[in-house]
């Protein structure tokens, strides 16, 4: 009786530290496969959001400074054209904050090869204004109104591309980062359970049957 008795003690202590020893392994292969989440999760928020709201606001600076050059340009008085330039001012300096930051946040090659561009595109685009702008101040809004519509529709062509090609890389990368952070979570979900079957099952056997070697069965 003793003998039996400890036996099945035995048996009830195995049981449970094969248990034990399962949930560990469980847990242990969660946390590695949810790693892989977070890691994404923190590209996301650490890199991709942010650098997308700088040049969507770099984008918006951008055209909200071609505009005020457009107000300028309908004037009726001298405040009204003090005012507006008093906006460019605070628009072109908040664009040149913004680019600042965003240098920092660069993370490839292409990404600083299409911002040098948009840097490119703006420097020609701001001799032009200032030439603009200079014809304004001295009434000779026709003359500036050429230029507006005219030879510097280029340049502000080549730099909305630019920045609308920066936004797109950021957002394509940030798609990227939760895709692969999608694909973690779905690992972690399918990999769980097959971990402890063989290769050839698929997670739902658990419930049916074994399954055979056979590809159409698993």
């Amino acid at each position: 009786m003793l003998g039996g008795s400890m036996t099945i003690r035995l048996k009830v202590l195995l049981a449970f530290g094969l248990l034990l020893l399962l949930t560990i392994g469980l847990g242990v292969f969660a946390l590695n496969w949810l790693a892989g989440v977070n890691v994404a999760a923190g590209e996301l928020r650490g890199k991709w959001l942010p650098s997308t709201q700088v040049v969507a606001r770099m984008a918006l600076l951008f055209e909200q400074y071609r505009i005020a050059e457009g107000r300028a340009l309908v004037a009726t008085s001298t405040e009204a054209g003090q005012a507006v330039e008093s906006d460019l001012t605070v628009r072109l300096q908040e664009l040149k904050r913004q680019r600042a930051l965003y240098q920092s946040m660069i993370a490839s090659d292409e990404e600083a090869r299409t911002a040098r561009q948009f840097d490119q595109y703006w420097g020609e685009y701001m001799a032009i204004s200032q030439e603009m702008m200079g014809l304004i101040r001295q009434g000779a809004k026709d003359q500036a109104a050429l230029i507006y519509n005219g030879k510097a529709r280029t340049p502000v062509a080549n730099a909305r591309k630019s920045v609308t090609d920066l936004l797109a890389l950021n957002v394509r990368e940030a798609d990227g980062a939760a895709l692969r952070g999608k694909a973690a979570y779905a690992s972690a979900r399918t990999g769980s359970s097959a971990h402890w079957l063989p290769p050839s099952c698929s997670p739902a056997s658990r419930y049916t049957e074994w399954c055979a070697p056979s590809p159409r069965r698993c």
